[in-house]
């Protein structure tokens, strides 16, 4: 069984790997469309990579959920037709990142130990 603590701590490494692996992709032109500092763009799309692997790809469901945290905070105007174009594009480009979120959520559920949940995922990234 998986501590919180430790939970938190795949989680943060998880993050990181991701960052760095969607950083590796992003172009230009990506952080030219949305308008925004680039560090604010890979954090958004990290944003979606997650929100699509906890459901498991499912966007309509990523959706809500973006939806939900994003209607509460002040200053982001947003439609749900905006974020579901946004997360059809990361679920095409950012595919092995999800996956990759998939794999460590599916080995906390399952309780397998801290250092085999990040080898699969550095493991399937490094497959990119």
């Amino acid at each position: 069984m998986i501590t919180e603590k430790e939970r938190q701590e795949i989680e943060s490494t998880v993050k990181e790997l991701l960052l760095k692996s969607i950083s590796s992709k992003l172009i230009e032109s990506e952080i030219k469309e949305r308008g925004i500092a680039e560090f604010d763009v890979v954090n958004k799309i990290l944003t979606d990579v997650m929100a699509l692997g906890y459901n498991n790809h499912s966007k309509e469901l990523a959706t809500s959920d973006i939806w939900e945290i994003q209607s509460q905070l002040p200053l982001i105007v947003t439609t749900k037709l905006d974020i579901s174009k946004r997360l059809e594009k990361t679920s095409v480009k950012y595919n092995a990142e999800i996956d990759s979120f998939i794999l460590m959520v599916n080995g906390i559920k399952n309780g397998d130990e801290k250092e085999k949940i990040i080898e699969r995922v550095i493991n399937h990234l490094k497959n990119i």
